[in-house]
């Protein structure tokens, strides 16, 4: 309700520990961000980055709305359309080039610890639209044949600059494909290359999971979908 202050319970997800965090809100803006001392794991303890929070969801910068590429720049459009945009491009290429022509990548943070957030992230993905690969755009693996097959990507909240890809070998790969979709709060130097970005939303989340929640609820329909938000 207007002018109340609202308490949500969330996990950070700007690293692989997923500390908990008790956020308070009033008017839909943050007013604190403080660890949430009910959370097994962490139990109340996090570090400096929680507190970006209030940037990510409240900066200039920061994305409120999907994004599609057009030949004069970034135009806002609804998410009814982002979400038939993304399934439809993935859909096609699946049906052009076999079900390992998208990619999807999250964090590199996710991925160099155990894996298993990376690797849930990928089933949810593989589960809701249909992508059944996870790339590695790490140094090491920009030079391998098999990225090259690739005619779409799906980056989740993970720069490629930032996995120290060499960056010839990154463009390369980034201006050959079909889709691009990066999901991010907001623009960075892979959005040079993406032909869609989609955000994450505020109050109903903080991180990236409620997109993935949301991708996968296309499946009956965005527009029941959108009456649920």
């Amino acid at each position: 309700m207007l002018g109340e202050t609202e308490t949500q319970y969330r996990s950070c997800g700007l690293c692989e520990k997923m500390c908990g965090l008790e956020i308070e809100s009033k008017d839909s803006k943050i007013v604190s961000v403080v660890g949430d001392k009910a959370d097994i794991f962490s139990k109340g303890r996090i570090c400096p980055k929680a507190f970006v929070f209030q940037d990510i969801t409240e900066g200039n910068e920061c994305i409120r709305q999907p994004l599609r590429r057009t030949v004069s720049g970034w135009v806002e459009m609804s998410w009814e359309d982002a979400l038939s945009d993304v399934i439809g491009q993935i859909r096609h290429i699946n049906a052009v080039y076999g079900m390992h022509g998208v990619g999807f990548q999250v964090s590199h943070l996710a991925s160099i610890d155990d894996g298993t957030l990376g690797l849930l992230l990928f089933l949810f993905a593989r589960v809701s639209v249909g992508v059944t690969r996870a790339v590695d755009l790490s140094k090491e693996n920009m030079q391998r044949e098999e990225l090259s097959s690739l005619k779409g990507l799906i980056l989740y909240g993970n720069p490629p600059a930032s996995t120290g890809a060499k960056v010839s070998a990154l463009e390369h790969l980034l201006e050959s494909l079909e889709v691009f979709v990066s999901i991010d709060v907001g623009l960075n130097e892979a959005s040079s290359y993406a032909n869609i970005m989609l955000p994450p939303t505020f109050p109903a989340d903080l991180h990236f999971d409620d997109l993935l929640q949301r991708l996968s609820a296309e499946e009956v329909g965005a527009e029941s979908l959108l009456t649920a938000i």
